[in-house]
């Protein structure tokens, strides 16, 4: 597996080393937000079994708020990898106040299913803070750390609408 932070964004390594492991046979994901440019993601399909892709948001603005950034590319490659047919497990990260919309939470199951059968799974991520103690021991401040903790209830009921739609879920956090 492909991790990082952001796995994609040291393009010439993971795909010089892909095509190695792939020659051996060995069975390669990627990890990523998806938040690249179509020409270097596309390049390292060609060596990836499945995409574990992260959507953190459907709308726009509460993607941007949450991360900086606008969530378009991200949406379009997963539809681009979707047509590929490439395998896809879709993390859904659920933070209190931050991405915890109804609406935009059916916005984005609704967006998961209409990438058809690749994906294989959608996992619920819920919030914790368990890196917050990293945080202090490194002096850096902890933005959320006065988030409140995800209501279990949410969980249950964001994995009861998608499995409505089709969607095979786990829960995790």
């Amino acid at each position: 597996t492909f991790s990082g932070g952001e796995a994609a964004l040291q393009y010439l390594f993971v795909l010089e080393t892909a095509s190695l492991l792939k020659k051996s046979g060995i069975h390669i994901a990627l990890d990523t937000a998806g938040n690249i440019s179509w020409n270097n993601l596309s390049g390292l399909l060609d060596y990836v079994d499945i995409v574990l892709y992260d959507i953190k948001a459907y709308s726009s603005q509460i993607h941007r708020e949450g991360t900086q950034v606008f969530n378009r590319l991200i949406l379009e490659n997963a539809q681009k990898i979707a047509e590929l047919g490439k395998e896809m497990i879709i993390r859904m990260p659920i933070i209190p106040s931050i991405n915890d919309d109804e609406k935009d939470i059916i916005e984005r199951l609704g967006f998961i299913k209409s990438l058809g059968s690749v994906v294989k799974q959608v996992d619920i991520l819920k919030y914790h803070n368990l890196g917050e103690s990293k945080y202090k021991s490194l002096g850096i401040d902890y933005d959320l750390k006065n988030l409140p903790s995800i209501n279990s209830d949410k969980i249950d009921e964001i994995k009861k609408n998608a499995e409505k739609i089709g969607l095979s879920v786990t829960i995790g956090g």
